[in-house]
């Protein structure tokens, strides 16, 4: 029993040093202001358009929302039609986005 005890405490110790501390927040204060932080965008507006985007499998066309998040960024996404892996360039240029699709 009295090597239990020897365990538990160290364990406790140990579940002190990695575990982080709970903070009493003040009715919520604390936590609304981190989450109002993070919903708050600072710069730019995000810009979205859906683009018209045609598989290079089976030719067919179906539509994609992009955002200026993905602008400069390469999109893996399945051809909605025949289902076959795209790869999908964004671009965007004066507001306007671009995509290039290959087959991946």
């Amino acid at each position: 029993m009295k090597n239990k005890t020897k365990t538990e405490s160290r364990v406790k110790k140990e579940l002190k040093k990695t575990t982080p501390e709970i903070l009493p927040n003040s009715n919520g204060k604390v936590l609304e202001s981190v989450l109002e932080e993070i919903s708050t965008q600072s710069g730019d507006e995000v810009l979205e358009q859906d683009l018209v985007v045609e598989c290079p499998y089976c030719d067919e066309s179906f539509e994609i929302k992009v955002s200026s998040d993905d602008a400069g960024q390469i999109l893996y996404e399945d051809c909605q039609v025949c289902c076959r892996a795209l790869t999908l360039h964004v671009h965007e240029e004066d507001g306007e986005f671009g995509i290039e699709v290959e087959r991946t």
